[in-house]
């Protein structure tokens, strides 16, 4: 699956191969790495000084809330599938 973070005409994609893959220590990790492209293609620098780093802290929880959205979604598929397979026996 395949989920798609769009900002300022700049996408990112994230693959992960199912929704098990897609727990929160991934999400995180992939999510950072989202921002560093972000930051990059901003021009924005980010550190992880205390007080200086509330732009990519802003950042980040859209990047995790876009991803978190897109999971609940595909979720939501998921059932629907296992609902008319279960139907269909």
């Amino acid at each position: 699956m395949i989920m798609v973070a769009e900002l300022f005409s700049k996408e990112i994609c994230f693959l992960f191969h199912s929704l098990s893959d897609m727990d929160v220590r991934t999400i995180g990790h992939e999510c950072l790495h989202g921002l560093s492209i972000y930051c990059k293609y901003l021009n924005m620098d980010y550190g992880f000084e205390v007080g200086g780093d509330e732009h990519a802290a802003c950042l980040m929880g859209w990047l995790v809330d876009k991803v978190f959205g897109a999971y609940h979604k595909f979720k939501k598929e998921e059932e629907k599938k296992w609902q008319r397979r279960l139907k269909i026996m």
